[in-house]
């Protein structure tokens, strides 16, 4: 089937999101007391923890296990890397067991790229190629893991194309995007065309590809276990000591223990909820609300038995798109204030790190503010159409928006007033004949944003932006009335640093030696594949699509490549 934008807007509720929320959501009170010990059962020394998260709970004893499972793999977690990985190990015969805290199967994006699959075109080549590692060089820095972005760069398309090969028959596709001139954009602006939108007819997004690929997994053997909370794992005594099995929470307070004769992967997601892992690791981030629930249990069973996190800081996905109604184009380099009226910094940087310029201001939020003139100095902000949320869906894909909500007729709706007409009724946009009006509606200072807008168009008109470095083809006076002003919000969606493991998916120890056992990936997964402090977004949808592979990438070593 097409993946019409119409179907999307309807379908995916987070405009842009690329992460896999599939976390085991709740966690455990524990001790704040500590001793430096091996916790019983598992031989694993355990650090003095500085949080109350990194003491191991007391073991869960024999008398509250109701329920035993044997299986050859057991997956913490029923989002897209567990998904992906029960349907591949069911594939090649071998026995599933899925636990899954909710009551279904969850994923959060809408898109999992991919690098040379087969449905591409013949745009991704070796120049394309070292650009794309360029890119995430230059924005996520020395912390970038290359051997596991090569692994990513090597086997992504074998494994999108491996699970579109399975679900296409039942309507799932998945749209490529490809920019043209995408190698002439400025490197703050730059997003490489690797990016896929995927949809079905019942389903948008990631939750396309794991509503398809579930049913096929339980049809070939696999069994899911809902509404259970993993909390433990099982590692036998000894250093070298192997992951036998884990035990999750029921509803009715009893545990499930599920033996696993070959391995547990850990697919839970990450800790976007969970305000102490977030200040050990995210505090850069930590004035941001989360989008899920994931309080990190996966990390906090690893760490248990041995296993090593990445350290601080951690990358997150980090978006100011998330719902429908929020008008597009929060990249656009128009001037950003704060509540106090204050210019943030230099609005033209690349859209990853344009959160960062908010968490100085008093509710960690800002204001974009352009006058009636931007259909002037619009298309200077979107030149090279290859910035990702620079630029302003088509009238078409707003109408279809529109639509949704509205009886109104939306047929000749072909102009940019037109899709800034839809945002005002939706509330999300405001506009106004004078600064102060503007300022009013916004619940912003209006003499020091009075200021500061005098002072930006002082810049504008000497062609040098000394404040902040902006170049001067991104900037633009504001004069004319009407005015207008959007309200942004960031929130964190994904926390995107975990265990640390090999390009086997294999879990590792502080001494960087294999956990026998325990694999890992999706958002609970580690290693450096995601550097610095937030995802660069110049490979839009790598979030979801790491979690594709690398659960495809863990089922294969465990059944075929062991």
């Amino acid at each position: 089937m097409e993946i019409s934008r119409r179907s999307f807007i309807k379908g995916a509720g987070l405009a842009g999101a690329g992460f896999a929320a599939a976390g085991l959501a709740g966690c455990s009170a524990m001790p704040e007391e500590s001793t430096h010990e091996a916790m019983p059962e598992t031989g694993a020394a355990v650090e003095a923890p500085s949080t109350s998260w990194e003491t191991p709970p007391e073991i869960i004893g024999e008398s509250l296990i109701s329920e035993t499972i044997d299986t050859e793999i057991c997956i913490l977690g029923a989002g897209m890397s567990g998904v992906v990985a029960a349907a591949v190990a069911a594939e090649h015969g071998a026995s599933v067991v899925v636990v899954q805290n909710k009551e279904s199967i969850h994923s959060q994006g809408s898109g999992a790229a991919a690098f040379n699959s087969r449905r591409q075109t013949e745009q991704f080549d070796d120049e394309f190629r070292s650009e794309l590692v360029r890119l995430k060089s230059l924005y996520e820095g020395g912390l970038v893991n290359h051997e596991l972005v090569t692994l990513w760069l090597d086997r992504s398309g074998e494994a999108v194309d491996w699970v579109l090969d399975r679900i296409e028959e039942d309507g799932v596709t998945a749209g490529f995007d490809v920019y043209e001139n995408w190698r002439e954009a400025d490197d703050q602006a730059k997003t490489c065309p690797i990016s896929a939108m995927w949809g079905g007819p019942d389903a948008q997004g990631s939750m396309a590809i794991i509503s398809a690929l579930a049913p096929r997994a339980e049809a070939m053997g696999a069994q899911f276990v809902y509404n259970t909370t993993a909390r433990q794992l099982v590692r036998e005594e000894g250093p070298e000591g192997r992951v036998v099995a884990a035990l999750g929470e029921k509803k009715d307070g009893t545990y499930l223990r599920v033996n696993a004769s070959k391995a547990v992967i850990v697919c839970t997601g990450g800790y976007e909820a969970n305000e102490q892992m977030r200040d050990k690791y995210l505090s850069h981030a930590n004035r941001f609300r989360a989008l899920s629930d994931n309080q990190g249990e996966g990390l906090q069973m690893g760490l248990w038995v041995g296993a090593d996190i990445d350290p601080a800081p951690h990358a997150s996905n980090i978006h100011y798109n998330y719902l429908p109604s929020d008008p597009f184009g929060s990249g656009l380099p128009w001037l950003r204030v704060n509540k106090e009226g204050q210019r943030l910094g230099n609005e033209d940087i690349a859209y990853s790190f344009l959160p960062f310029l908010d968490i100085y201001s008093e509710e960690a939020a800002c204001y974009q503010i352009f006058d009636a003139d931007y259909d002037k100095y619009y298309p200077k902000m979107v030149d090279h159409g290859a910035g990702i949320f620079r630029s302003v869906p088509s009238p078409q894909f707003i109408a279809d928006a529109v639509s949704l909500q509205t009886t109104e007729d939306t047929s000749t709706w072909s102009d940019l007033d037109k899709t800034w007409q839809y945002y005002l009724e939706m509330g999300s946009m405001v506009k106004a004949n004078t600064l102060e009006e503007l300022a009013s509606q916004l619940g912003i200072a209006y003499e020091p944003l009075q200021k500061t807008i005098e002072r930006y168009n002082e810049l504008y008109d000497s062609g040098c932006d000394v404040d902040f470095g902006k170049k001067p083809e991104r900037m633009h006076a504001i004069r004319k009335a009407p005015f207008f002003g959007i309200r942004r919000e960031a929130c964190v969606l994904g926390t995107l640093n975990g265990l640390v493991i090999n390009t086997h998916m294999q879990v590792l120890d502080r001494d960087r030696k294999v956990i026998p056992g325990l694999y890992a990936a999706g958002n609970a997964s580690g290693g450096r594949f995601f550097g610095g402090i937030a995802q660069a977004m110049v490979a839009p949808a790598t979030t979801i699509s790491r979690a594709l592979v690398w659960g495809y990438l863990a089922a294969l070593d465990i059944c075929v490549d062991r």
